[in-house]
């Protein structure tokens, strides 16, 4: 009977076997296509800046964008000419810190057009890194999720994408580096986390607002790492180039141009005035005194006529000081929803961890449409709640992404003044908030089931070692 029964036991489990492995070839499958589909994608964006850049070459021009600008930059800086000079206008032509500079030299060496593919190629490197780093962060892994997490955000920031190949902007290099910190965070590796950061404060000054979270979160080792690297990023291998009295001397230019306060015509000293207050700048600060002020919030983007969109016409000490209360407020919010060490969990870290990268490009003075690349991250994280919890769950998250999202579509450059109008009211910059305010949501329902979970277990079972553990990964 034995021999008899066996027969018929593989005969019901050939089948189900036989189902997995074609499941899993047809996910191996896709996997491979979505691989394809990237590389034609980063092959395609990466044509256009170098094909401008060998036309203007012929032609005896400089460039497009901002590549020439990296390449002067790099070229005057290794020749120990100061970085930091004023065009015509009275502005700076290269904004950003003397650590920018000393990174750039280096890459100068060979000529302009080499600079071009490797900055090209560093933003395909950054982008897959921003599709994969969300995902491995939320949920520990990086392969066997369901495809759209891997497609959608790119395929919604695709126009901010496609905006860091052709000018230029590194905006997509700097949200990397700051997601490869978190996975050194999480992965213990601190010093390394510090040095990410301090790169790419060290390029752009405002990625330095993630530091408090850093303290917040007892992270010492990638303090002390931060503040040692950024010093060697902003005096120390200036002075390389340009000597101990020229670094200084950047240094304080820099500070004295691009940090001072903002002034009713630009948002520092030497910035760019026509783009300071327009709809190309998301922030918190801008859209604030595009409401209550009667600044252009639409001038220079090829669109006939000028455009204003304030509600009121508030002086502008007092827009400031309103500006400053809204940051405030989503600080003590952020703090708030922020769960306790004990009830931390790989989801909520990768919620708060989203939720500070749309912080950061709320709260930079200057955060160009480009910045809501780094929004890839809060949707991996809504996506893959979606993907993973009970369909009557998931439903409000659905619709909650999907109008968040919406706004966004506003950015393409249009003639019909509704819409020009809309995204003159800040649509990046409601969008940012609509996101976050739904990470917060989710962070907290994940809270909540923690606190539940945790309560309804005897004392003996909380298994605190496990716990912690969970927190290390």
């Amino acid at each position: 009977m034995a021999n008899d029964g066996e027969p018929e036991r593989l005969s019901y489990a050939t089948p189900q076997v036989n189902l997995e492995q074609r499941l899993m070839h047809q996910q191996r499958l896709i996997e491979k296509i979505l691989i394809l589909i990237f590389l034609a994608a980063a092959i395609g964006f990466s044509v256009a800046p170098i094909r401008n850049q060998i036309r203007k070459m012929r032609q005896g021009q400089d460039g497009t964008k901002d590549y020439p600008l990296w390449y002067d930059t790099g070229y005057r800086e290794r020749h120990n000419i100061s970085p930091y000079y004023q065009d015509r206008n009275g502005e700076f032509p290269f904004m950003y810190p003397p650590g920018a500079a000393g990174l750039l030299a280096p890459l100068t060496v060979f000529g302009k057009m080499p600079l071009v593919i490797f900055l090209v190629l560093l933003n395909s490197v950054a982008w897959a890194t921003c599709i994969l780093a969300p995902i491995y962060l939320v949920s520990g892994k990086l392969r066997g999720h369901p495809h759209i997490v891997y497609w959608l955000p790119s395929l919604v920031c695709c126009v901010y994408i496609w905006d860091t190949y052709l000018e230029g902007q590194l905006a997509f290099c700097l949200s990397a580096a700051l997601l490869g910190m978190m996975v050194c965070l999480k992965r213990g590796w601190e010093i390394r986390g510090g040095l990410l950061l301090a790169v790419a404060a060290g390029f752009k000054a405002f990625p330095i607002l993630a530091l408090p979270y850093l303290i917040y979160r007892r992270h010492w080792k990638a303090l002390a790492s931060t503040l040692i690297f950024l010093f060697l990023f902003l005096f120390i291998i200036p002075a390389y180039y340009r000597g101990d009295q020229g670094a200084y001397d950047d240094f304080r230019t820099w500070t004295a141009g691009m940090l001072s306060p903002n002034t009713p015509e630009k948002m520092g000293a030497n910035s760019r005035g026509v783009r300071s207050y327009t709809w190309q700048n998301g922030s918190l600060l801008a859209v604030t005194h595009r409401w209550l002020r009667p600044v252009w919030a639409d001038t220079d983007d090829g669109q006939p006529g000028k455009l204003r969109v304030n509600i009121a016409d508030v002086d502008f000490k007092t827009i400031n000081h309103i500006a400053t209360g809204l940051m405030l407020m989503l600080c003590i919010g952020y703090l708030i929803v922020m769960p306790r060490q004990r009830d931390r969990t790989r989801f909520t870290d990768a919620a708060e961890m989203a939720m500070l990268l749309i912080l950061i490009i709320l709260f930079s003075p200057l955060s160009f449409t480009y910045n809501n690349s780094w929004l890839m991250f809060g949707m991996v994280v809504v996506l893959y709640c979606i993907t993973t919890h009970p369909r009557e769950k998931a439903l409000p998250a659905k619709i909650w992404l999907t109008l968040a999202l919406l706004p966004l579509l506003l950015s393409v450059s249009t003639t019909f003044q509704p819409l020009r109008y809309l995204r003159a009211l800040g649509n990046t910059c409601f969008s940012d908030l609509m996101l976050l305010s739904e990470l917060a949501w989710l962070m907290l329902l994940e809270t909540s089931e923690q606190s539940r979970s945790a309560a309804s277990l005897p004392a003996a079972g909380l298994q605190p070692a496990d716990r912690q553990a969970e927190e290390n990964i």
